[in-house]
Formats: C-alpha cells, structure tokens, sequence
C-alpha cells in the first residue's frame, strides 16, 4: 500500500518519503516484513534540495477551524523552526474560517497553495484513507513569507475506507465554497482516475512488489497462514471497484 500511494502522489508531482520493506531478523529470530520508512525533517529537504523555512507535522484530530475550541499545540506538531511560534498557521485557519466564498482563490492564496492541496486531498480520497485529512501530512514553507505547502505522510490506511469524494476536514470544506476551486478540485480527481490511477499504473508494482518479497512471506511469523495471493487479489479488485466508483460520483458533482 505504501509503494501504491507513494506512486500517486510522486506522479503528481509531490515529494515523496523513501520507503523500502526490509525483513527483520535479531538474534536469529524472525520478526517478519516491515517498511522502511525516511523521515520527514531537515535532512529530508536538504536531499532534494528544498528550502525549509517552516514545518509542521499534522497529528491526530487536528481540526482547521476556530469556531470550535482549538489548541494548535495540541494537534500540530511544529518541527522547524523549535519555537513556539503558530502565528502563522492560525492565521490560515483563521483565513479559512472567514473568508466568503467569492474571496477564497484571492485571499486563501496568500496563506496556502490551493493548487497543491486540492491536489493532496483529491489523491488521498481517491486512495480511500480515513486517516488523512486531520492527521498523517506536513504542511510547510520554504520561505516564512510564502504560502503553506503540504507533504503527504504514512499511508498505512490506504484501501481501507469508503469515502466519498470530498473526503472532510474544515479546510476542503471551507475552500469548495468557492465554485471556481470546486471546479478545479472535481478536474483533479477526473485527471488522476483516467490517467494516474489506474490498473495499468497500479497493478504491475503490486505484481513487482509479490515477486520481490515472494521467497520471504513464509518466514513472516505473521503471513505465514496467510492468503498472500488473495489479498493482492482483493487490492487490485479494490482499485477497479474504486475506479468505477469515484467516475460515477463525479458524474453526480457535475450534475
């Protein structure tokens, strides 16, 4: 599922954590398949070369309004600059909770890049994950005087919802008001479905990611009984259900 996400967002043209199964062995006893998994900080930019002026890691049941209690330092993790400065974070949130609807691409866009999350959020609700929305990205600024950027973050939950095309976090609710950005995030979604998510993009690195670790799946105390082929099968059953199924309710939105 990791390599799965990780391909949709890197054709999208996200930057993407490195990741790579590694099979765990101490002391002669076997712990089975896990991911490894790049982490998302300073040195993490410095690799591909991108500015850091700004970085926060969203955290479970972070929420993108203030017309509900709301501690930023309780569900936004600032990683960079090690201050205790959210101003301009609020600020967005504020922005999002008072801008009307004709103001959105003018004034939003001078907090966050729209294009960018319209983006992010189109691809994570056509993987299907719950758990993308208020936890489990970054959001950062190269420069403290740009608009927020947002990186996409462990993709465990990939396949594992049943969500309808909006997906929902006070952000993408506040900015499909705006009928100019609905238009452009219903666009996305028709883009990535006909051209990036696809059978003919998905399935062969299902297949190639089988074949690479077939010789290990029996030593995996936890695959080890397990229907490895079924489960593939399952995923890639999944994909064209998901397929079918994200086309049609784009067909509704533009109804």
């Amino acid at each position: 599922k990791t390599a799965l996400a990780s391909y949709l967002y890197d054709a999208a043209g996200f930057p993407v954590f490195y990741s790579e199964p590694v099979f765990v062995t101490v002391n002669n006893k076997n712990y089975g398949i896990y991911n490894f998994i790049e982490r998302i900080n300073e040195e993490f930019f410095r690799k591909r070369d991108m500015a850091l002026g700004e970085l926060y890691k969203v955290q479970f049941d972070s929420r993108f309004t203030f017309f509900k209690e709301n501690r930023l330092e309780a569900t936004f993790d600032k990683e960079y600059p090690d201050d205790d400065n959210y101003s301009s974070l609020a600020e967005l949130i504020a922005a999002s909770d008072n801008t009307s609807p004709p103001d959105i691409p003018e004034t939003m866009e001078k907090h966050m890049d729209i294009e960018n999350y319209l983006w992010y959020h189109a691809i994570s609700t056509i993987r299907s994950d719950p758990d993308s929305y208020t936890n489990n990205f970054y959001i950062y600024k190269s420069i403290v005087t740009v608009p927020f950027s947002f990186i996409p973050w462990d993709f465990d939950k990939t396949f594992t919802g049943n969500i309808g095309i909006y997906g929902y976090n006070e952000l993408i609710e506040s900015l499909l008001r705006n009928d100019e950005v609905f238009d452009s995030y219903i666009n996305k979604l028709q883009f990535i479905t006909d051209n990036i998510f696809t059978e003919g993009n998905l399935c062969p690195i299902i297949d190639n990611m089988y074949n690479r670790l077939d010789e290990y799946y029996k030593y995996d105390p936890y695959l080890v009984n397990k229907n490895v082929e079924a489960e593939i099968n399952s995923i890639k059953n999944f994909i064209t259900h998901r397929r079918n199924e994200i086309k049609e309710m784009i067909k509704d939105a533009e109804n």
